[in-house]
């Protein structure tokens, strides 16, 4: 951050997981990184900066990350998470899915940064 900008953060957003009802992960209340490890994700293009911070935590874990499916918007994310193509990782802002039953939304805290 240059010096001459202050930064003042408007929002919090904590990490999220989303996981379909029913998939072994939404029994778990607070999931761990090794938890993760082994179940495909669905994920955003590579260019969004949540992407980024999923590549640099798995490979910090040294986890391989398993991609199998990737989508151009949150909305797709979550539809695809519904339809139990995968797991996603999210901000609780862009997780947005606590009115889709077909989706169980658990906390990653120490896992990811909050936004």
């Amino acid at each position: 951050m240059p010096g001459d900008i202050e930064f003042i953060p408007l929002l919090h957003s904590p990490a999220c997981l989303l996981v379909p009802a029913g998939h072994p992960l939404a029994r778990l209340d607070r999931p761990a990184t090794a938890d993760l490890a082994g179940h495909g994700l669905v994920v955003p293009r590579d260019r969004r900066s949540t992407r980024q911070l999923v590549d640099l935590a798995y490979g910090r874990a040294g986890l391989p990350m398993v991609v199998v499916r990737e989508a151009g918007d949150w909305p797709a994310v979550r539809q695809l998470v519904a339809l139990g193509q995968g797991i996603a990782i999210s901000t609780a802002l862009a997780a947005e899915a606590r009115d889709d039953a077909r989706i169980v939304v658990r906390p990653l805290p120490g896992v990811f940064p909050p936004r």
